[in-house]
């Protein structure tokens, strides 16, 4: 019998199952949903929750934390876990407490692009 479980509003049957996700071809127009790492390493930039890019840190700056995020978000099943995953690893990969909220606004943001 196969687990499943629900990540993001689909179904999912194993890890992989998240990246084809957000490879999903929206092909609305010109949309396309990049893949999670990429999707994720464009919101968290956007973002830049440390100020870093701001001040002139390369693009490349929250590549640790997008990882780690990436490897995990496959086993959360809504935003705010989501959130949490994201308020975790910064706080573990920086000492620097973010705002929930701030989190939650990402996660949502996440979830939109990735579902269309």
């Amino acid at each position: 019998m196969v687990n499943h479980m629900t990540t993001l509003g689909f179904r999912v049957h194993s890890p992989e199952d998240f990246e084809n996700i957000a490879e999903y071809a929206i092909s609305t127009g010109t949309r396309v949903c990049l893949k999670t790492e990429e999707l994720l390493t464009r919101i968290i930039n956007e973002w830049d929750p440390l100020a870093l890019l701001a001040g002139g840190a390369p693009s490349n700056e929250y590549d640790i934390e997008v990882k780690v995020i990436s490897k995990q978000v496959n086993l959360a099943t809504n935003e705010t876990q989501i959130a949490q995953i994201i308020y975790t690893t910064f706080r573990d990969k920086t000492g620097i407490e973010l705002n929930l909220l701030s989190c939650l606004k990402c996660a949502f943001q996440m979830v939109e692009e990735i579902k269309g």
